[in-house]
């Protein structure tokens, strides 16, 4: 917040002599009192940009965009100068937000992510609100307004990458990209198991983290290798009711909702269709929200197939039932009519598919038929 003009600001840009002799205190109100200042000053270079947009301005001077104009004009980086074009576009229908940043209220960390996703409803809210929040807090606000696509989860699933390199001493390094759902298993699984090991007997002291980790990650690789299950580590999603479904007071959660926000406990942002096809056959803790962030429904954690159903369904199922796939490991136990729309975890409403076929089925929206005893049709 900006605070009326005192001796040490305006002495502070006159005489330099002044910095060496002020107070501890009076330094930092000068440094807070000054950013106040750059950060309003910013709010009106966004209204000039704005209107310099509008009117096409920047090709007078060969540039295709506002942002290519900001970077060559003021030799700003290009993500910044999108960030500012953006900013300046989308601050004019938010009077709230614009009012808290014109006064130096609000920092810029702090407005960028809020601008792509305030809209009428809660614009006056984050003007009064958001300034006391810190940007990380504003970008997890953001996040949680902007639910994950599933075309924005396939997205982020072709992407995903394990890269292994053989040091010339033996060892080995890993370079990895998951997605959003394997992120958040892998984290919470190296996790759980680093934070399980105990310090050295003799001295007391813990390894490093990343030592820990890295240990973790040999163990549950070991310890998987000759029984890999896909009940995995716990994972816990947390979800707008709207989710799978709305009827939270019976034995399953309705229709199902093709929108809304979800994530994992770590904060990743997860689609709508992955967690439903994370509730088919999971190790989950699953918190379904309201509109008011208050808990509706909590699933305590679970299987959905038991393991002697499991055992059923292996011996139907040896391998995927999508046609043509032969993979015998990683079996998913798949609700041919969804848990969430109330089908039954029973064997008759229920077909192992391979993790792949199982996102392919969920994010492609294919639809099974027919009775798993006997023929199916995908």
């Amino acid at each position: 917040m900006i605070h009326p003009p005192r001796i040490l600001l305006v002495m502070s840009l006159i005489d330099p002599a002044v910095v060496s002799s002020a107070t501890d205190a009076e330094l930092a109100d000068a440094i807070v009192q000054l950013h106040g200042v750059m950060t309003a000053a910013h709010a009106r270079l966004l209204v000039f940009l704005a209107e310099h947009t509008r009117r096409e301005a920047h090709r007078a001077d060969g540039a295709d965009s506002a942002a290519d104009w900001l970077c060559t004009r003021l030799n700003v980086s290009r993500s910044k100068a999108v960030a500012w074009a953006e900013a300046a576009s989308r601050l004019e229908g938010l009077p709230g937000l614009e009012a808290a940043f014109g006064a130096g209220d609000l920092s810029f960390d702090q407005l960028e992510p809020l601008i792509g996703v305030a809209g009428p409803g809660d614009d006056a809210y984050l003007g009064a609100t958001a300034p006391a929040w810190s940007p990380a807090q504003c970008r997890l606000y953001a996040r949680r307004r902007r639910p994950v696509s599933t075309e924005e989860a396939n997205e982020a699933h072709m992407g995903r990458s394990v890269a292994l390199r053989k040091c010339a001493d033996g060892s080995l390094r890993l370079r990895a990209l998951l997605d959003p759902e394997g992120g958040a298993l892998v984290e919470q699984a190296l996790c759980d198991r680093a934070g399980q090991v105990a310090p050295d007997p003799s001295s007391g002291l813990y390894e490093p983290y990343a030592k820990r980790q890295a240990d973790a990650l040999v163990e549950l690789i070991s310890a998987g290798h000759h029984a890999v299950d896909p009940g995995r580590a716990t994972l816990v999603v947390h979800l707008d009711a709207g989710v799978l479904g709305s009827s939270t007071g019976s034995h399953h959660l309705g229709q199902l909702g093709p929108h809304g926000a979800v994530e994992a406990e770590g904060g990743q942002g997860l689609s709508a269709e992955t967690a439903r096809r994370l509730a088919c056959d999971c190790v989950w803790n699953l918190v379904a929200e309201a509109a008011d962030g208050e808990p509706v429904l909590v699933a305590r954690t679970r299987r959905s197939a038991p393991a002697w159903l499991r055992r059923e369904l292996r011996r139907r199922d040896p391998t995927c039932r999508f046609p043509g796939c032969g993979r015998t490991r990683l079996l998913h136990a798949h609700h041919i009519e969804h848990w969430a729309a109330g089908g039954a975890t029973e064997a008759a409403n229920l077909v192992f598919l391979c993790s792949r076929h199982h996102r392919f089925v969920h994010e492609e929206h294919w639809v099974i038929s027919g009775n798993p005893a006997e023929e199916l049709s995908f």
